[in-house]
């Protein structure tokens, strides 16, 4: 048969699949602390807020790793 055309359906990633890309632990973003300081789970929506609005560790870590090396280049 020939095919005219294809229909691909994207799938969303999960927020723990997010988590993971950003290399955070699972469930990193499953729970917040509300102003009694009691522990809530989160929606997904805010989840994948607080993922998008977050850093990569390793990039961090590596980023920091520069201006370390950086700065001890510059000392006397």
């Amino acid at each position: 048969p020939i095919v005219t055309s294809a229909t691909y359906i994207v799938r969303r990633l999960t927020p723990v699949e997010c988590e993971r890309l950003q290399a955070w632990d699972d469930d990193h973003t499953r729970y917040g602390i509300d102003d009694q300081g009691r522990e809530y789970e989160l929606s997904d929506s805010q989840r994948y807020r607080q993922i998008g609005n977050g850093v990569t560790s390793t990039v961090a870590h590596y980023v920091a790793a520069l201006i370390i090396h950086a700065d001890r280049e510059t000392r006397p």
